[in-house]
């Protein structure tokens, strides 16, 4: 059996191409790692960092690249300077010893016929295959509806989100609502739920969020993410890239 190491997860359309942004999940030694394929967001990304030698505890941070950082605020990107040493992301505990870390999300609107062009990642739809898992969800969103994926991390054994703490979700037609685990040298392990929302009663933080143009004519997509709101205070919160 090959051990999975690698979690990818896009929203695709009819067509079998990804819409909005395509994500990575890796583990690495005592850590994991989340970030979206994207030349141009500077490298931003969730460092999941179990007890090592650096670390006596587990931290998990949003950081940028340092290699990476320089050459996108050269390009125009703006990126805060806080991200270079990392912001902390507390979590919310679900359980002894799990951790509800992050949220994607992407919305109806990646797949609105007037977002047709923009809405398009620069990103192939990536292959699940060996070392790989994850999803690339096909299903049409409703009126007002998300697709959220809430990762949660472990010690000793996986833990999936089945008491939602802020809202009832529902389960993707019949997709499967549990992806991994990834394990880690720390003992660690990292699951993904599968969930979708209404907007309307699980709107999310105001703070990422922008008005949505009316056309794909003044379009851009952007990586946006940061801490939540209320009870989503103490996880990286990651909505769909904004137009």
């Amino acid at each position: 059996m090959v051990q999975k190491h690698e979690i990818l997860l896009a929203l695709a359309d009819e067509n079998g191409a990804a819409r909005g942004g395509v994500w990575r999940i890796t583990a690495k030694k005592t850590d994991f790692y989340l970030d979206c394929i994207r030349q141009d967001n500077g490298g931003i990304h969730l460092s999941v960092h179990g007890p090592n030698e650096r670390f006596k505890n587990h931290r998990f941070h949003i950081k940028t690249d340092r290699r990476k950082a320089p050459q996108a605020r050269d390009q125009g990107v703006y990126l805060e300077k806080a991200l270079d040493k990392g912001v902390e992301v507390k979590g919310v505990k679900l359980a002894e010893e799990a951790y509800h870390v992050a949220r994607l999300r992407w919305t109806w609107d990646l797949q609105r016929p007037r977002y047709r062009h923009a809405a398009l990642s620069r990103v192939p739809l990536p292959k699940l295959e060996g070392a790989r898992e994850g999803a690339h969800l096909d299903f049409q969103l409703g009126l007002n509806h998300a697709w959220d994926i809430d990762l949660i991390i472990s010690y000793d054994k996986p833990y999936w989100m089945t008491d939602f703490y802020w809202s009832k979700p529902q389960q993707i037609g019949s997709y499967p609502p549990k992806i991994g685990p990834l394990t880690n040298e720390a003992g660690m392990y990292l699951t993904a739920t599968s969930i979708y929302r209404s907007l309307i009663t699980n709107p999310g933080p105001a703070r990422p969020l922008l008005p949505r143009p009316k056309n794909d004519r003044d379009a851009v997509a952007l990586t946006v993410g940061g801490l939540g709101e209320g009870k989503l205070k103490d996880i990286c919160w990651w909505p769909d890239p904004i137009f």
